[in-house]
């Protein structure tokens, strides 16, 4: 029986790892006042969503469909903005807190997009 690999595992990892630098750079913003990080707040789940897919069809035979993809983008994007919801709570002093149903539902909209089209680029 072969075993293939989950496209959850994937999500989970890549996406904290995602949430805690992304944390990082929150704190870090509110730091310097100065410092302006949100092209790289933008670009840090993408990073991770792409090397994640990658990661996937490595281990699984170099075989990764788009529905794939779109999981581990969707879940992704999905577990680092779960990640940086305790920012919203307190590093923001609750001025974000009534747009965190938006901000979850707007992450998923755009994992599924970037994992969609990262699918299409690397499905051969």
């Amino acid at each position: 029986m072969k075993t293939t690999a989950k496209t959850g595992n994937r999500s989970y990892i890549e996406g904290s790892f995602s949430g805690i630098i992304s944390i990082l750079l929150l704190f870090a913003s509110k730091l310097n006042e100065n410092l302006n990080y949100n092209l790289a707040l933008s670009l840090i789940p993408v990073f991770f969503s792409v090397l994640s897919i990658i990661k996937f069809k490595k281990n699984n035979s170099g075989r990764i469909s788009v529905r794939e993809s779109s999981k581990i983008g969707t879940g992704v994007f999905l577990v680092s903005s779960i990640w940086c919801i305790p920012y919203l709570f307190f590093g923001s002093n609750n001025q974000y807190s009534e747009f965190i149903p938006m901000i979850l539902i707007s992450s998923i909209i755009v994992g599924l997009i970037v994992g969609f089209l990262i699918g299409l680029i690397l499905k051969k």
